[in-house]
């Protein structure tokens, strides 16, 4: 057993980067965050979801300096409008879109 953690620690493990983050914005945008996350996953999008507290800017570039390209903001507006905001952190674009053409543009583009 010993040996067999030896050869784990001296192995690098290189995990995939997400290819999306969804942002809850406020308590109201959470359970559309879930519902977003869920969506992206059954789409086959690596995503990560954050639910931490700190600020949105803190977030965005937590999520930019982890390479993921886009993230998907969900607050109350847009759960109950049943849109999200998606953001392209490499192109600094911001687009209000359904979940399915989010789905889309993100598995159409390279991260």
């Amino acid at each position: 057993m010993e040996s067999i953690m030896e050869m784990l620690r001296e192995r690098e493990l290189s995990l995939p980067v997400a290819q999306a983050a969804v942002v809850p914005i406020g308590e109201e945008g959470k359970s559309g965050a879930l519902k977003a996350a869920a969506a992206l996953r059954r789409a086959g999008i690596r995503t990560s979801l954050e639910t931490g507290s700190r600020r949105l800017k803190k977030t965005l570039a937590a999520a930019s300096a982890k390479g993921i390209r886009y993230v998907v903001l969900v607050g109350s507006d847009e759960a109950a409008s049943g849109v999200v905001r998606l953001k392209d952190m490499r192109e600094s674009k911001e687009s209000l879109l359904s979940m399915q053409e989010a789905a889309a543009m993100i598995q159409d583009q390279p991260y």
